[in-house]
């Protein structure tokens, strides 16, 4: 155990006791060699001095993730400092996520800090329509599920879609003075790069509806993919194709989430007309970015989940992280018995997971899921910027939060 010739006369004391510990083996020598340079530390600062077995977490940590001080520690003892440095990052992970979720819920004061922009990581506009024709998407529903189609339709619109939609008021002033279901199957016919169509019941048992169907399947027979059918509900439609892939956002499904289903058809819409998505980025620093991300979600939330035992389920409700831009990731944190669990989803493949009524997204740029992590994101102007943007039921935040804390 080192000794410095500035070392007080109770510091020396102290380093004495810790000597004759090892000695009769009653601490392991790398604890006896932490607990010194804790106790140095304190000195450093004139605290008062102890000691103690016990070994404040936070201090420990800063032992731990200083690598100089981590090279002072292995140079006296050999000891599993590269395992334990790897458990202090992990814990000042989750404790940092626990700050900014609890900041995030308003139970604790926003953050505000230095910030550097962001890279746009969200894609593009769609600029021109695709092949000449006059919509990127015709949308077709029945009038009962417009509340749920609306949102959808609003988020395509923003990112800078021709969307036809017969309740916009654009394409009902576009009708005065046409024949309206001539030029309405028209649309779904011809005049459109993709048809979206929400199946419900109350869609089969519309006249119109299914007429707007027939006309984009007939399209669908020799533009295979121009269709792409929303399941709403289970009934089943017999015209459809087997073939045919369904979005599946019934109650209970993650796509049940307008927002989430609007950047899923965005997304298969870039990459069946390789539209435009963006500015260029750094891909080596979001790599490094996104590895780090990776690692908490696969192997330190996990842990944490499991060091936290029944306390995990308490919440019963799925928090759904999904990471913007090009390097899509997105993992659901189920925390419901028998016990709670991370599962990771397929890159842009909703359509299989499930979630619990109790649902919160937050939907978050790779480079400010690293800073959270980091304990460096300003989390005010982020939901400004709308780097992070949060939907669902907002009191799952705060009670993340704390559990991530305990």
């Amino acid at each position: 155990m080192r000794r410095l010739p500035s070392d007080p006369p109770a510091l020396a004391r102290r380093l004495d006791i810790l000597q004759g510990r090892i000695d009769d083996g009653s601490i392991e020598p790398w604890m006896a060699v932490m607990l010194a340079e804790q106790i140095r530390q304190r000195a450093a600062r004139s605290e008062p001095l102890a000691c103690e077995d016990h070994v404040a977490r936070a201090e420990i940590e800063s032992l731990l993730l200083d690598p100089n001080m981590l090279d002072i520690m292995k140079a006296q003892v050999d000891g599993p400092w590269d395992v334990y440095a790897t458990q202090a990052d992990a814990n000042r992970q989750a404790a940092n996520l626990a700050t900014a979720l609890l900041e995030l819920s308003g139970e604790q004061s926003l953050h505000a800090g230095p910030t550097t922009p962001d890279s746009d990581e969200t894609g593009g506009p769609m600029q021109q329509r695709q092949h000449g024709r006059r919509f990127d998407v015709a949308v077709s529903c029945a009038g009962p599920d417009r509340q749920f189609v609306r949102e959808v339709v609003q988020r395509l619109l923003r990112a800078g879609l021709a969307v036809y939609y017969d309740d916009s008021e654009s394409n009902q002033a576009w009708m005065v003075g046409r024949n309206l279901e001539e030029a309405t199957l028209r649309i779904y016919r011809e005049e459109s790069s993709c048809c979206a169509v929400f199946l419900s019941t109350h869609y089969a048992a519309s006249r119109w509806t299914r007429a707007e169907l027939a006309a984009a399947l007939e399209r669908n027979a020799g533009d295979s993919g121009y269709v792409r059918p929303v399941r709403l509900d289970d009934t089943v439609f017999s015209e459809i194709p087997p073939a045919l892939v369904y979005l599946d956002a019934r109650a209970g499904r993650i796509l049940s989430d307008p927002v989430l289903l609007s950047e899923t058809l965005l997304r298969s819409l870039r990459r069946s007309e390789a539209l435009p998505v963006g500015s260029v980025m750094d891909l080596a620093t979001l790599s490094e970015q996104e590895r780090k991300v990776s690692d908490f979600f696969d192997t330190v939330l996990p842990a944490k989940l499991r060091w936290s035992g029944e306390a995990t389920t308490a919440a019963k409700g799925t928090v759904h992280f999904s990471l913007a831009g090009k390097l899509q990731r997105d993992w659901l944190v189920h925390l419901a018995p028998p016990e709670a669990k991370v599962i990771q989803l397929p890159p842009g493949q909703y359509s299989d997971a499930e979630i619990l009524p109790r649902y919160l997204r937050i939907r978050i740029t790779p480079r400010e899921m690293a800073k959270m992590l980091a304990g460096e994101i300003d989390t005010r102007q982020a939901l400004i910027s709308g780097t992070v943007e949060i939907a669902g039921d907002k009191s799952l935040l705060g009670e993340v939060g704390r559990l991530l804390r305990a």
